[in-house]
């Protein structure tokens, strides 16, 4: 196949879209998906820190009980 029938046929399944908004929506959807995954870690690490906040919180007070309890 000649370079100018490959490249009449990509347009010919592209069905009129042209290569240049082609690269623009790869490119949105490319940073759409990079948002989506910075949201699922930051909203994971946003749990992490609850829990690590309550464990800090639960063994500083269970710290304190057997402290008074040993006096």
């Amino acid at each position: 196949m000649k370079p100018s029938a490959a490249v009449s046929r990509l347009r010919r399944c592209l069905g009129g879209y042209s290569v240049a908004m082609l690269t623009i929506l790869g490119i949105l959807l490319l940073i759409w998906v990079a948002c989506a995954v910075a949201g699922f870690v930051i909203k994971g690490l946003v749990w992490l820190a609850i829990i690590g906040i309550v464990l800090f919180v639960a063994t500083a007070a269970w710290g304190m009980v057997q402290r008074t309890a040993h006096r």
